[in-house]
C-alpha cells in the first residue's frame, strides 16, 4: 500500500489569456472571382429560364412569334446580331435549307440531306467543345479555391508562427531572470540556514548527552528491582500452592459425587414425565384414529352405492340411445353428419347454378343492346352523308357564283383580308400586353410563396425543437452534469459549462451526439480543456494525450461512473468528520472540484497500473504546460489499496508521526484544531511535510471547498480556499464557474434525484413546460404573424394572377379566332384559283354524294345482320331462363332436405352428449369408491398400529417409576461437602493470595524500571539522531551555498544579456525584422536568429500561397471567358440546327405532296433546278415564328442541361 501527496500553496497563480488571432486572408482575386461567378450563374440562370419557357409553355409562344416575325421583317438588324460569327458551311447551308423551304428555291430531298448533316456536324462539334470548356473551368475553379484554402492556412500558420516566436524570446528572459533570482535565493537562504544549523547543533549534542546521564540512572533502578525479585526464588508460593490444591480437591470430589446423584434422579424425572406424557398422547390419537375408522366405513359404503347408481344410469342412456356401447353411438354420429353435409352442398351446387344462369342472361341482355346500337350507328352516319351532299351542293352553287363575278369577289376578299390583318395585329398586341401583366402577377405570387414558404420551414423546424425527449437513464458524471443544467441546478456567470469543457475536453455548445443520445467530445478538443500529459510531438503539433483523454464516461469503473462518485461522496464525509471533531467547519463540494478530482484521480491511477507508480497529475501538467508550474492550481490527497474510509483513515495516521515531532520539537502534543497553525508558524513541522502533508491537509482551516474521486484502486481529494481553478489558457476565479457548494447529504440527494428522475436527451426536444420551450413558442407566435399577413398577400396576389390569366386566355382564344378567320379566307381569288375553287366543290360534292350512298347500303346491311343477331340471343335466352326457373325449383327441395338432416344430426348429438356425461359420472363413481375403500384400509391401519403403541408406553413408564426411586436414594447417600472442608479450603485460598500478592509488588517494580531504561534509551538514540540530521542538513546547505556562488554569476549575466537585447529591440521587430543590435552571448545570438528565420519560413510560405492563388484566379477568368464564348456558340449552333431541322421536314413533304400531285389528271411536275445565290442576297421571307420557337426550345433544354452539369460541379 502506498498513499502519496501534494499541497497546494498560500498564493494563487494567475495570468491574463492572451488571445491568438486568427489571421484568414482572403485574396482579392478569389472574391472578384466570386462575384464574377455569382453574375455568370445569375445570366446562365435567366437565359436558361427563358428558353425552357419558350419550349414548355403554350402561352410564351405568342411573344415568342412576334419576336420572330419582327426579326423575320427586319433584316438588317437580324443581321447585325448575327455579325460577330464568321459565314460558315453550316450557316450557308442552313441559309440555303430556309431558302428552299419557303418555297424560293428548289432541291432534291438528297441535296437537303447533305446540308442538314453538315449543321448536325457543326452542332456536335459546337457541344464538344462546350463540355470540354466547361471541365476546363471547373478545373480552374477546383485549383482556386485550393490555393485560396492553402493561402489561408500559410497565412494562418504564419500568424500563429509569430506570435509562438515572441512569445518564446519573452519566456527566454523570464526563464533567465527566474534562474538568476531562483539561485540568489539559494544563496541567500542557504547562508541563513547555516547560521541556524549551527546553533542547532551545538544544543543537540548537549541533549545527548543528558539523555546518556538519564540512561545511565535507569539502568541502575532496573538492576537493584531485579535483584529484590530474585530474592523470593524461583517459586515463592509453591508450599501455599500445594496446601490449597489438597484442600480444593476434597471439597470438589464430595460436591462431584452430590451433583452426580443429583443428575441422575433429575434424569430419571424427566424420563418418567416424557413416557407419561407419551402415553397420554398415543390415547388421544387413538381415540381420534377410532372416529376416523368410522366415518370412513360410511364413506365406504356411500361410495359404492352411488356406483351402483351410477351404473344403472348409464344402462339407461346406453337404452335411449338405442346402442349398445359408445363406440357404436359415435358411428351413429358421424353417419348423421355425413348426411348433413351432403345435402348442405347440393343446396350449394343449385345456388351456384342459379348465379351463373342470371349471369349468362345479363350478358345475352347486353349483347342485344350492343346489336341495337350498331344500328343507331349506322342510321347517323347516313344521317351525316346526307347533311354533307347538301353542304357540298351549296358549296359548289357559291363557286359557280363566285367565277361569274371575278372582280367583285375579288374587292370583297380584298376588303376582308385588310380587316381581319388589322384585328390580327390589335388582338397580338393585347396578347402582349396581357402576358406582360400576366408575368410581373406570377413573379409577385413566386415571391410571396417563397416567403410564406420560408417562414412555415422556420415554423416547422421551431416546433420540432419542442416536444417530448427521450429520457435516457443517468449513468456518469457527464449525465448527471446535464441533467443538472437541464432542472436549473446551476448559477454563476458560466454555469456548469466550465465543468463540462474540463470533463470533456470542449465547450458545451462543441460537444456532438453520440449513438446512444449521449453527448460525446468532438474530434478536436478545445484548447483550454487541451491540457498535455506527454511529450509526443509531430513537428510543431502536439499529437499526444490530454487530461480527458484518461476519462472514460462509458466505462463503469471510471471514477466517472455514479456509482464511484457515490464511494467518492464517503472520502468526504469521512475527511468532514475529522473536521467537524475538531472544531472546524465541513467542506462544501462544487461541481468544478468534483470534475477535477476526476480527471486527476483517473490519470493516476492509468500512471499506477501502467507505470507502477503512484503520482500525482499537477507533477505531469507543471512538466508539459509551462504557465501551469503548479498543475491546477489545487491541493490533493492520494491513496491506493484502501476503501474510501480506508483511505481517510491512513491520511489522519499521519497524525501520530505529526504528535511524535511536536513533543521533539515543542516538548508536547497538540490538537487537530492546532494542528494546520502549529504546522505554518513551525518550520522544523514544514521539513516533515512529506511524512505529514495528507493530515495537514485534511485540517487546513483556509479550505472551504473540496471534490473526491475513487478509480481502479486509487482514492484522491482535492481541496481548495474557493471554487476556481487554472487550465491552458488562464485562471478561472469563483466568478466564471458554478456558484453552487453542497454537503454530503444534499449532494448525494440531488445525485439519487437525478438516477431517478433521468435526463433528456440533451440533442432532442426540449419539454413543453421548459423556459426554453416558452421562449420557442413566442417566436413561433412572432413567425406566425407573419405568415399570416404573407399568406392575405400571397391570396390577393394569387386571385390577381388568375384575373390576368383568365385575361391572357380570352386575348389569346380572340387572337387564335382571327387568325383562323384570316387563314380560312385563302388565297385572293383569280380567275384559275376560282375555277379550281369550282372544281375543287365539284369533286367534293361527287364524294359526298359516293358517302351517302355507301352509308345507306350500310345501313341496309347493318340493320338486317342486327335483327337477324338479336332474334337468335333471344332464343338462346329463353333456354337460359327456363333452366333457371328449374333451378329455382329444385332448391326449396333440397334446402328442406338439409334442414331434415341437421334435425336428425342435432338429435343424435343431444343422445350422444347424454350419453358421455353419464359414462363420465360411472367413471367418477367407480375412483371414488376405489378411493374410500383405500382410505378405509388405511384408518383401520392406523387403529391397530396406535393400540400396539399405547401397550408399549405402559410397559416404559413403569420401568421409569422405578429408576426414579432408586436414584432417589443414591442422592441422600450422596449429601456432598462437610463443613470443616469448606473452612479448610478457605484457609488455604487466604494464605496463596497473601503470597502473590508480594510476588506482583515485586514484579511490578521490576518492570517499572525496565519502561524507563527503555524510554531513556529511545531518548538517548532520537537525541543522536537529532544531531547526525542537524550534521547532514549542514553539509546539505553547504553544497547548495556553493552551487549558488557558483552558478549565480553566469545565470546573472545571462539575464542582463537578454534584458540588454529587449532594451535594443522590442520581441515584435526582433522576429518580423531580425535582431538589429548587438549581443554578446552566442547562444542568445543563435536564438534570435532561428526566431526570426523559422518566422520568415512560414511568411514565405505564405506570401508563395499567396501568389499561387494569384495565377489560379487568372487562369479561372481566362477558363470562364472561353466557357462563355462556346456557350453562345453551342446555343446559337442547336438554333440553327433546329431551324434546319425545321426546313428539311417541310422540304421533304413538299416534295412527297408534289409527287403525289404529279400523279392526278391534269398535275403539272414542280421539280427544278436550285440556282444558288450569295449569303448576303438570300431572300428573308416565308413564317419564322415556328423556326425560331423550335430553336430556342431545343436551345434552352440545351443550356438547362449544361446549366445543371456547371452548377453541380461548381458547388
Amino acid at each position: 500500500m502506498e498513499f502519496e501527496n501534494e499541497a497546494m500553496t498560500d498564493a494563487h497563480i494567475t495570468c491574463g489569456s492572451r488571445c491568438r488571432p486568427l489571421v484568414s486572408e482572403n485574396p482579392e482575386g478569389a472574391k472578384e472571382q466570386a462575384m464574377k461567378h455569382t453574375t455568370h450563374a445569375h445570366i446562365t440562370r435567366a437565359i436558361t429560364a427563358g428558353l425552357v419557357g419558350a419550349m414548355l409553355t403554350p402561352s410564351m409562344l405568342a411573344p415568342a412569334s412576334a419576336i420572330a416575325q419582327e426579326a423575320g421583317s427586319h433584316a438588317s438588324q437580324r443581321a447585325a446580331v448575327r455579325q460577330s460569327i464568321a459565314p460558315t458551311p453550316a450557316s450557308r447551308a442552313l441559309a440555303t435549307l430556309v431558302t428552299a423551304a419557303n418555297g424560293q428555291a428548289i432541291m432534291t430531298l438528297e441535296q437537303a440531306r447533305a446540308l442538314l448533316a453538315q449543321i448536325e456536324a457543326e452542332a456536335a462539334a459546337a457541344q464538344q467543345a462546350a463540355v470540354q470548356q466547361a471541365k476546363a473551368a471547373q478545373d480552374a475553379r477546383q485549383a482556386l479555391q485550393a490555393a485560396a484554402s492553402q493561402a489561408r492556412e500559410s497565412a494562418e500558420q504564419a500568424a500563429a508562427e509569430l506570435q509562438a516566436q515572441i512569445g518564446g524570446l519573452k519566456q527566454q528572459l523570464t526563464n533567465a531572470q527566474a534562474e538568476a533570482d531562483a539561485l540568489a535565493q539559494q544563496k541567500t537562504d542557504a547562508e541563513a540556514a547555516l547560521v541556524e544549523l549551527d546553533g542547532r547543533l551545538t544544543a543537540a549534542k548537549d541533549d545527548a548527552r543528558s539523555k546518556q546521564t538519564a540512561l545511565d540512572e535507569a539502568q541502575q533502578k532496573l538492576d537493584a528491582a531485579q535483584q529484590a525479585l530474585d530474592a523470593l526464588g524461583d517459586n515463592p508460593t509453591a508450599d501455599e500452592q500445594a496446601a490449597y490444591d489438597a484442600a480444593k480437591q476434597k471439597v470438589d470430589a464430595a460436591e462431584a459425587a452430590h451433583a452426580a446423584a443429583q443428575d441422575a434422579l433429575d434424569a430419571a424425572t424427566t424420563t418418567l414425565s416424557q413416557l407419561t406424557g407419551e402415553l397420554a398422547q398415543a390415547q388421544e390419537e387413538l381415540a381420534a384414529a377410532q372416529d376416523q375408522l368410522t366415518a370412513k366405513q360410511t364413506a365406504a359404503g356411500q361410495a359404492q352405492q352411488a356406483l351402483d347408481n351410477a351404473q344403472a344410469t348409464y344402462d339407461q342412456a346406453l337404452k335411449d340411445a338405442d346402442v349398445q356401447s359408445i363406440e357404436e353411438a359415435e358411428r351413429n354420429l358421424a353417419t348423421t353428419q355425413a348426411a348433413v353435409d351432403n345435402a348442405n352442398k347440393d343446396v350449394a351446387d343449385t345456388q351456384a347454378r342459379i348465379q351463373a344462369l342470371s349471369g349468362q342472361i345479363e350478358q345475352i341482355d347486353a349483347q342485344i343492346v350492343n346489336e341495337q346500337a350498331k344500328v343507331t350507328a349506322a342510321q347517323d352516319t347516313a344521317a351525316t352523308a346526307e347533311t354533307n351532299v347538301i353542304s357540298a351542293q351549296a358549296k359548289l352553287d357559291q363557286a359557280a357564283s363566285a367565277l361569274d363575278d371575278l372582280k367583285g369577289a375579288q374587292e370583297a376578299w380584298d376588303k376582308q383580308a385588310a380587316q381581319l390583318k388589322q384585328d390580327v395585329e390589335s388582338a397580338q398586341a393585347d396578347v402582349a400586353t396581357k402576358q406582360a401583366e400576366l408575368d410581373q402577377a406570377n413573379q409577385a405570387v413566386d415571391d410571396l410563396a417563397k416567403q410564406t414558404s420560408d417562414l412555415q420551414r422556420q415554423i416547422d423546424g421551431l416546433k420540432a425543437q419542442i416536444g417530448e425527449a427521450a429520457r435516457l437513464s443517468v449513468e456518469d458524471f457527464g449525465d448527471f452534469l446535464i441533467w443538472c443544467m437541464q432542472t436549473g441546478n446551476q448559477s454563476g456567470r458560466y454555469g456548469l459549462n466550465n465543468a463540462i469543457m474540463t470533463l470533456y475536453g470542449t465547450v458545451w455548445n462543441d460537444l456532438e451526439p453520440g449513438p446512444d443520445g449521449r453527448p460525446m467530445r468532438p474530434g478536436s478538443p478545445q484548447q483550454n480543456g487541451n491540457i498535455q500529459m506527454d511529450d509526443k510531438w509531430d513537428g510543431e503539433l502536439h499529437v499526444g494525450n490530454v487530461i480527458s483523454d484518461f476519462t472514460d464516461l462509458t466505462d463503469a469503473a471510471d471514477a466517472s461512473s455514479i456509482d464511484n462518485i457515490l464511494k467518492a461522496l464517503d472520502i468526504i464525509e469521512a475527511a468532514n468528520k475529522i473536521r467537524t471533531e475538531a472544531g472546524l467547519d465541513g467542506l462544501m463540494i462544487t461541481q468544478d472540484m468534483m470534475v477535477i478530482s476526476i480527471l486527476q484521480t483517473n490519470w493516476s491511477s492509468w500512471n499506477l497500473e501502467s507505470n507502477h507508480v503512484l503520482d500525482h497529475a499537477a507533477n505531469i501538467i507543471s512538466k508539459y504546460n509551462p504557465n501551469m508550474s503548479n498543475g491546477m492550481n489545487v491541493a490533493e490527497n492520494l491513496a491506493a489499496g484502501f476503501t474510501p474510509e480506508g483511505a481517510v483513515n491512513a491520511w489522519y495516521k499521519e497524525r501520530e508521526v505529526f504528535q511524535q515531532l511536536c513533543r521533539e520539537h515543542l516538548g508536547h502534543e497538540v490538537s487537530d484544531a492546532e494542528a494546520w497553525e502549529t504546522f505554518s508558524n513551525t518550520p522544523e513541522l514544514q521539513a516533515h511535510f512529506a511524512e505529514i502533508g495528507h493530515y495537514i491537509n485534511i485540517l487546513d482551516p483556509s479550505y472551504t471547498v473540496t471534490g473526491a474521486a475513487v478509480s481502479g484502486q486509487v482514492s484522491g481529494q482535492v481541496y481548495n480556499y474557493s471554487n476556481a481553478f487554472k487550465d491552458r489558457v488562464q485562471y478561472w476565479s469563483e466568478g466564471y464557474n458554478d456558484g453552487n457548494r453542497y454537503t454530503v447529504a444534499e449532494y448525494r440527494a440531488l445525485i439519487e434525484r437525478a438516477v431517478a428522475e433521468g435526463v433528456n436527451d440533451p440533442f432532442g426536444p426540449v419539454p413543453e413546460d421548459s423556459p426554453a420551450a416558452e421562449s420557442i413558442k413566442k417566436e413561433i407566435a412572432k413567425l406566425k404573424e407573419q405568415l399570416d399577413g404573407a399568406n392575405e398577400n400571397l391570396s390577393a396576389a394569387q386571385q390577381t394572377a388568375q384575373d390576368f390569366t383568365a385575361g391572357l386566355a380570352g386575348a389569346t382564344q380572340e387572337l387564335k379566332q382571327k387568325q383562323q378567320a384570316l387563314k380560312d379566307l385563302g388565297e385572293r381569288p383569280t380567275n384559275e384559283s376560282l375555277q379550281g375553287a369550282y372544281d375543287q366543290a365539284l369533286k367534293e360534292l361527287d364524294a359526298a354524294k359516293q358517302a351517302h350512298k355507301q352509308a345507306d347500303a350500310n345501313l341496309k346491311d347493318v340493320r338486317a345482320s342486327a335483327e337477324k343477331a338479336i332474334g337468335d340471343l333471344k332464343a338462346e335466352k329463353k333456354g337460359e331462363q327456363d333452366a333457371l326457373s328449374n333451378a329455382q325449383g329444385a332448391l326449396d327441395d333440397l334446402k328442406q332436405a338439409a334442414k331434415d338432416a341437421q334435425a336428425k344430426l342435432d338429435e343424435t348429438k343431444a343422445h350422444y352428449a347424454d350419453l358421455m356425461k353419464v359414462h363420465a359420472d360411472l367413471e367418477q363413481a367407480a375412483s371414488d369408491a376405489d378411493d374410500a375403500l383405500k382410505t378405509l384400509a388405511a384408518a383401520q391401519a392406523a387403529v391397530n398400529g396406535l393400540t400396539e403403541q399405547i401397550a408399549q408406553c405402559e410397559r416404559d413408564v413403569d420401568a421409569a417409576k422405578t429408576a426414579v426411586a432408586t436414584k432417589q436414594a443414591e442422592l441422600a447417600a450422596h449429601p456432598g461437602a462437610s463443613k470443616e472442608q469448606l473452612k479448610a479450603l478457605e484457609d488455604a485460598r487466604t494464605s496463596l493470595d497473601a503470597a502473590k500478592a508480594k510476588l506482583a509488588e515485586l514484579t511490578a517494580a521490576r518492570d517499572e524500571a525496565r519502561t524507563a531504561r527503555d524510554k531513556a534509551v529511545a531518548a538517548k538514540e532520537l537525541a543522536d539522531a537529532r544531531v547526525a540530521e542537524v550534521q547532514n542538513d549542514i553539509k546539505l546547505n553547504e553544497r547548495l551555498l556553493a552551487e549558488a556562488e557558483a552558478g549565480l554569476p553566469a545565470a546573472q549575466q545571462n539575464a542582463a544579456h537578454w534584458q540588454d537585447v529587449f532594451a535594443q529591440q522590442d520581441a515584435h521587430d526582433i522576429v518580423v525584422d531580425g535582431f538589429n543590435g548587438s549581443v554578446q552571448d552566442p547562444g542568445i545570438s543563435q536564438a534570435l536568429a532561428r526566431a526570426h528565420d523559422t518566422y520568415v519560413a512560414k511568411l514565405e510560405a505564405a506570401n508563395a500561397a499567396k501568389a499561387h492563388v494569384a495565377a489560379a484566379q487568372a487562369a479561372l477568368d481566362e477558363a470562364l471567358s472561353k466557357q462563355e464564348t462556346t456557350d453562345t456558340e453551342l446555343a446559337e449552333k442547336l438554333a440553327d440546327l433546329a431551324m434546319a431541322q425545321d426546313a428539311y421536314r417541310r422540304i421533304a413533304a413538299e416534295l412527297n405532296s408534289a409527287d403525289s400531285s404529279s400523279q392526278q389528271p391534269g398535275g403539272v411536275a414542280t421539280q427544278a433546278v436550285y440556282e444558288a445565290g450569295t449569303f448576303d442576297d438570300l431572300p428573308q421571307t416565308g413564317d419564322v415564328t415556328a423556326l425560331a420557337v423550335t430553336g430556342l426550345a431545343l436551345a434552352g433544354a440545351v443550356a438547362l442541361v449544361s446549366g445543371k452539369h456547371f452548377r453541380r460541379k461548381g458547388e
